[in-house]
Formats: C-alpha cells, structure tokens, sequence
C-alpha cells in the first residue's frame, strides 16, 4: 500500500474521481479515506486505479511564520491529542 493508515493521500478510481483525505482504514477489499469536509468514503479496491501518500502538510505554507510561539506550541499540542486513541 503506498499510503499507509492515518496519514494524508488522494485515491484516483478508474472513473477518474480524485479523493483526497486521511486513510482511515483498510480491507482486503476497499479502503475508507475521510476527506477535509469529514465525510468518510470507502473505496472498493476494484474500482480504484492508484493510491499515493501525500508529500506536503495541508497546514498552508507560511501559517507558522503569521502565529506567536505560544499559539503555534498550542496547535502542536492539540494535532498531538488528535494522533491519541
């Protein structure tokens, strides 16, 4: 699998729609990514052409450089609590 579960990646389908989420899980037969509006999709591996790991941050480039250092250390805690079960 070239995304592995929980990180960031675009699954292409062979009807040639584009999703692109964090992988939640997979199956033998499908996969489900949930995408930046939360709504989950499950992809049966038939129909998909590709999957790929994403290879930049959905954070938009500069954001850290516009926070104070107390704001920026306090959405690292809170993206850290997110990665807890």
């Amino acid at each position: 699998m070239a995304c592995p579960v929980g990180r960031l990646g675009t699954v292409q389908t062979r009807d040639e729609r584009s999703i692109f989420g964090r992988l939640e899980s997979e199956a033998p037969g499908s996969v489900t990514v949930r995408d930046a509006a939360g709504q989950s999709h499950t992809i049966l591996r038939v129909d998909m052409k590709s999957i790929t790991a994403a290879t930049s941050s959905l954070m938009p480039v500069g954001l850290d450089q516009t926070m104070s250092s107390q704001d920026l250390a306090d959405l690292i805690a809170y993206l850290k609590r997110l990665q807890q079960p």
